[in-house]
């Protein structure tokens, strides 16, 4: 490659974390911290200046569903919202790029050239750097792949560094949070101080934007809203309330034991519904959500979710 500077520039701003391989091979590259996202998107804007490229985007692998998610796009020196999802098609050009059969792939369009360059860590391929020139002013060529190999080299590197280091906080944070809820459930003697202190907690510690507490009334017939705190801690005054019966909302099928729904399925990966229950009772409904952020939950969350919900509700009808 005739010019070093742009992974130099990655370099500096990426690589300040050790690239170590991770343990849980099954983990999803999607939990780079959203307080990173600015060093993604410096990397795709530099990249544009130095290659006079008009967009460039990193699309993260969902195996599950065969589909690339989009985590940064950037036009030039612009962040663009909104989202974009791209569906894998068997035996299609990308699919064969993810499955390793290409490094690459180039798609001359009418009035668009594009460049997929797949990311790997450790031979595994995780997502895509996509590189678009809109205006049709300049096409891809053979030529510039080795510097998009590089670059997509670096990029991966950094991500893989980002992912580690938001594993370990991760860790550190959901230990944090359960001896937080512990406590809060143990010390507090009134039921609205102990729910109140439960969400202080597991927005303060694991960073949800909104949690929401629902208890089954004393008379066992509605699920009512007990408590609504948002990310600064401050309580919201909304009142909801609902008959406990089949059919009514998706949260009281799922307390009386129904567990799929597809308005709870489509919101699953920023919305969490935990049922409250002892051995023999149902006491509510924790429900905690990233609507505001668009922070995925990471499963890693849910079983220790799961144990906090369990301990509430267990401390609910003591």
């Amino acid at each position: 490659m005739k010019d070093k500077r742009a992974l130099l520039k990655i370099r500096e701003e990426f690589h300040k974390f050790s690239i170590l391989k991770p343990q849980d091979v099954g983990r999803l590259w999607s939990m780079l911290p959203r307080e990173k996202n600015e060093l993604l998107a410096h990397a795709l804007r530099y990249l544009c200046e130095f290659m006079r490229i008009d967009r460039a985007a990193v699309f993260l692998y969902d195996k599950t569903h065969e589909s690339l998610i989009a985590r940064q796009l950037v036009d030039r020196t612009d962040i663009l919202p909104g989202e974009e999802e791209i569906a894998i098609l068997p035996d299609s050009p990308l699919a064969h790029l993810l499955a390793g059969k290409k490094n690459y792939l180039i798609l001359q369009e009418p009035g668009n050239r594009i460049a997929y360059i797949a990311l790997r860590s450790f031979g595994d391929i995780f997502g895509v750097l996509r590189v678009e020139n809109v205006h049709g002013k300049r096409p891809f060529t053979e030529a510039d792949i080795p510097l998009l190999n590089d670059f997509a080299h670096e990029l991966a590197s950094a991500m893989h560094g980002l992912e580690l280091v938001a594993s370990e906080r991760e860790k550190v944070s959901q230990m944090r949070a359960m001896q937080e809820v512990s406590n809060a459930i143990f010390r507090s003697l009134r039921l609205d101080e102990m729910i109140k202190s439960v969400a202080q907690s597991l927005i303060h510690e694991l960073g949800f934007d909104r949690v929401r507490i629902y208890l089954v009334n004393r008379d066992g017939e509605h699920l009512e809203s007990a408590l609504t705190m948002d990310q600064r801690g401050q309580e919201l005054s909304e009142k909801e309330r609902f008959p406990l019966k089949r059919g009514v909302h998706p949260m009281v099928d799922l307390l009386l034991g129904k567990t799929e729904d597809e308005r709870i399925e489509k919101y699953r990966r920023t919305i969490l519904y935990l049922p409250l229950r002892t051995r023999d009772e149902n006491m509510g409904i924790l429900m905690v959500d990233n609507l505001l952020s668009q922070q995925e939950i990471p499963p890693e969350q849910i079983p220790v979710l799961t144990a906090m919900a369990g301990q509430l509700g267990m401390a609910i009808k003591n």
